[in-house]
């Protein structure tokens, strides 16, 4: 359902019909107005993740990637890794480029940058930032669970204690 539409006055002074937004891609969506969505209610794209906060990255991470929290000249964020230690601390809302900053979710919340998720598969940590529904067995990786599909393109990030394998 397409939402409600309004008028506005463009850069000629003239009106024009403008249609809110259901959902939100960012920061160029900034000063639109909100529509419902089909199911009443305001898209979670458009809402803040409670643990959201910009920080900035030590290396390259792409969005929905698990990070990790790590202290380089100030608190900065990497990707959590089960190869070497790299225990998530939350997920990348947002692309960021090495030595740039952006908008990361600490803890748990709706990473809703994933594609091809089975529905209701727990999902653990892997790595470069990555998950998967198979625990790592690999002796010195570390078994993290970090959330539950709730679609095939949201994660429901649930974040538990990591467990360093024998």
């Amino acid at each position: 359902m397409a939402g409600n539409k309004y008028t506005k006055v463009n850069s000629s002074g003239d009106l024009e019909e403008q249609a809110a937004l259901q959902s939100s891609s960012g920061a160029g969506d900034a000063g639109s107005i909100v529509a419902l969505d089909a199911g009443g209610l305001i898209s979670t794209t458009m809402l803040p993740s409670s643990g959201a906060r910009t920080m900035t990255a030590s290396e390259a991470i792409a969005a929905g990637d698990m990070i990790n929290v790590h202290d380089s000249s100030g608190a900065k964020v990497r990707l959590a890794d089960c190869s070497n230690g790299r225990r998530a601390h939350g997920f990348a809302t947002e692309a960021i480029s090495n030595a740039a900053s952006g908008v990361v979710n600490i803890g748990d919340g709706i990473n809703s940058d994933k594609s091809s998720l089975t529905i209701g598969a727990e999902y653990f940590l892997t790595t470069a930032g990555g998950i998967t529904t198979t625990p790592p067995t690999t002796a010195t990786h570390l078994l993290q669970p970090v959330g539950v599909a709730v679609s095939a393109t949201e994660l429901q990030v649930i974040l538990k204690n990591a467990i360093k394998r024998a």
